[in-house]
């Protein structure tokens, strides 16, 4: 039996920072570089001035970071809560009966 731990730590002292820091990362990386593919789009082939794109890409982080706070706040909990458990277990085969 597992004793029920009255003070738990925040998740920040769980080692929770870098797995929300690469998820962060990552997950703003593919949203900026899907919209980079558009915007050079409109610059390339509908011959947009690239002045008039610039500051569409100043004023898109934080709309990404909507996005990608909470899906990396999600990975990060389900990573150390997965590493931390006491009953996870890499699987492995039974032994035979």
């Amino acid at each position: 039996m597992v004793a029920h731990d009255p003070h738990p730590r925040p998740l920040h002292h769980q080692g929770a920072g870098p797995p929300f820091a690469i998820g962060v990362g990552v997950f703003t990386f593919l949203l900026v570089i899907d919209r980079i593919y558009q915007l050079a789009d409109l610059v390339i082939t509908k011959s947009v001035p690239f002045a008039l794109v610039m500051p569409l890409l100043v004023y898109m982080p934080p709309a990404f970071l909507a996005l990608t706070l909470p899906m990396a706040t999600l990975v990060a909990v389900l990573l150390v809560g997965a590493l931390a458990s006491d009953t996870w277990r890499w699987p492995r085969s039974r032994p035979p009966a």
